[in-house]
């Protein structure tokens, strides 16, 4: 099993179809090694070997496939979740409820509705935890109740509209196009920027008659002098290098339009918690609870549960008692 592992550490998506034998292996150990070494070599292709391991007859691999389960999105976790949620091992079918909360959709809000009447209380509170994320509001409430009251909660719960809880992404501002503003170039260094479209669009301005003046002040004062028109155009204001292709009759290029800031996929919250709480747990010689982690990073209880739980099936991180180590 550490050859395993090291090899996953070493090897690539190459290395895959090496390891991929071993999840036939008759000992349970050497199954649950090959499936944690599959997911380091390709986690993209994860969800096939994670749903295979669900359906194993030994209850420490479906365990652990629904521990590692959690780190997955959208309809991948939805499929796994679907099939791990009537497990007859009640860790697995609470397991499989938490990762039905990170694939959401309508199919996944059924199939919580019906884990809240698990005999189990483990399953019921996983299934709240996730259906609070899906519905947008605390319904810890219903894990409590008895059953017929816990009917009629999950009947109403059922008519409520989905809003899933996001994480807060910080927006950055867009970017702005190089022809919006143009900075004073020669002439024009103390003055404000002024737009260039502004400036095309705005009409020259027109020179109103002067009044008529007292024949006094006609006499002694200096022949006014006719106004000076504007020049039609201000090369000297869209740079020193626009301006003498201005003069020489070339045409200056067009300002390229920005690029598209491509989309690129985010991490889940609960892969984002991974990073900082492994930094934490090493730094700690005599390890963490879970409180202290919690309020150290100032998540969401839920999220830090899960993110825990995901570095426990990892193997990154031991649990002894109710501190967290470093392995």
């Amino acid at each position: 099993m550490g050859l395993l592992q090291a090899f996953a550490g070493l090897c690539r998506e190459q290395g895959a179809s090496v390891v991929s034998p071993l999840l036939a292996s008759p000992v349970a150990e050497v199954r649950i090694a090959a499936l944690k070494a599959l997911l380091s070599l390709a986690p993209k292709d994860a969800a096939p070997h994670l749903a295979q391991a669900m359906k194993d007859p030994d209850r420490a691999v479906r365990r652990r496939a629904s521990l590692l389960a959690l780190g997955l999105e959208g309809e991948a976790a939805h499929r796994l979740g679907e099939e791990a949620i009537h497990d007859a091992d009640p860790e697995v079918r609470s397991l499989a409820a938490l990762a039905l909360g990170a694939g959401s959709g309508e199919g996944a809000r059924i199939l919580l509705l019906d884990a809240l009447l698990d005999a189990d209380r483990r399953v019921r509170k996983s299934a709240s935890q996730s259906l609070s994320r899906i519905l947008g509001q605390d319904v810890s409430a219903v894990v409590e109740l008895d059953e017929p009251q816990r009917r009629r909660e999950i009947r109403r719960l059922s008519l409520l509209p989905s809003h899933p809880v996001k994480t807060p992404l910080v927006v950055r501002p867009p970017a702005r196009p190089a022809a919006a503003e143009v900075l004073a170039g020669v002439s024009g260094g103390s003055r404000s920027p002024v737009p260039v479209a502004a400036k095309a669009a705005a009409p020259a301005p027109v020179q109103a008659p002067a009044a008529p003046e007292p024949a006094t002040v006609r006499a002694s004062a200096p022949r006014p002098v006719p106004p000076r028109e504007a020049p039609a155009a201000a090369p000297e204001r869209q740079g020193p290098v626009r301006a003498a292709l201005a003069v020489m009759g070339s045409t200056p290029p067009a300002p390229s339009a920005p690029r598209p800031v491509e989309n690129r996929p985010r991490a889940s919250p609960v892969e984002a918690l991974c990073a900082p709480l492994m930094e934490d747990i090493r730094t700690a010689i005599r390890g963490r609870s879970f409180g202290e982690l919690a309020s150290m990073l100032s998540a969401p209880v839920e999220l830090a549960q899960e993110a825990l739980t995901l570095l426990v099936a990892r193997g990154a991180v031991v649990r002894r008692g109710h501190k967290y180590f470093a392995a």
